[in-house]
């Protein structure tokens, strides 16, 4: 857990509440140590992603923005010994930056509705009854 490593690693008690608001911002920057640290095991979840899916991109988006270049420099230093695929793939910043992620719900609930507005109205008829 961040606070966990921030009180660990620089004496500091900070409150989860102020790193979910964003009161306490975690960038290469300002904690360096830590943003390696998380951007680690941001990896590591990508890596298993890319050996479960074998996707040709994948896209950084929303606050992992913040870690872009550690994640990155760490991705490409670990590609080869930790990917089982054959496909080695990209990885890169979404183009929507920190709302990537809230546009691609909405647009993939757009999507669903679109497809079969009958199912959704009557999802809302039989919930009302």
């Amino acid at each position: 857990n961040i606070a966990l490593l921030l009180e660990k690693n620089h004496s500091t008690k900070i409150k989860k509440e102020d790193l979910i608001s964003e009161k306490i911002k975690i960038t290469q920057n300002n904690y360096p140590n830590i943003a390696r640290e998380i951007s680690f095991y941001i990896g590591m979840g990508i890596v298993n992603i890319i050996n479960l899916f074998s996707p040709e991109v994948v896209i950084i988006g929303g606050k992992l923005l913040d870690f872009y270049d550690v994640i990155n420099k760490e991705f490409y230093e670990n590609l080869e010994s930790h990917v089982y695929s054959s496909l080695k793939p990209k990885l890169i910043k979404a183009s929507l930056g920190y709302e990537s992620g809230i546009i691609g719900a909405v647009a993939l609930s757009f999507e669903k509705l679109i497809q079969n507005p009958d199912s959704l109205i009557n999802k809302c008829v039989e919930t009302n009854k």
